[in-house]
């Protein structure tokens, strides 16, 4: 829990300074099997984290966007899509075989997944 604590910290000052930057896209990648694929146009940040074996993660963002992945456990997939401007992500899969898909276009859109099977 402490770690999913310090993800969420680190989102939510990400997303803060998101007008300001750049694209910005960590990758965190721990065990063994994992694909993450980040594709970025405009100023958007997003982090990536996964740990465990075989998972996979994609995220594509366009315009000024905020996302978070974070997957702990085996096998999970993950796809983010956002189209606009101050849209906000976060997914986080524990343990093994979820699967989720997350789109947002236009404006001030927010979502928040959280799978634990």
């Amino acid at each position: 829990m402490k770690k999913l604590t310090i993800i969420a910290a680190c989102v939510t000052a990400m997303s803060a300074g998101a007008a300001f930057a750049q694209n910005v896209s960590i990758v965190d990648q721990w065990g063994w099997g994992n694909a993450q694929y980040t594709d970025q146009y405009g100023a958007n940040v997003s982090f990536t984290g996964q740990y465990g074996h075989a998972n996979g993660a994609v995220t594509i963002q366009d315009g000024a966007n905020a996302s978070a992945t974070v997957q702990i456990g085996g096998h999970n997939y993950s796809e983010t899509f956002q189209d606009g401007l101050d849209n906000e992500a976060v997914t986080i899969q524990i343990d093994t075989g979820n699967y989720s898909s997350t789109s947002q276009v236009g404006t001030g859109n927010v979502s928040l997944v959280v799978q634990d099977n």
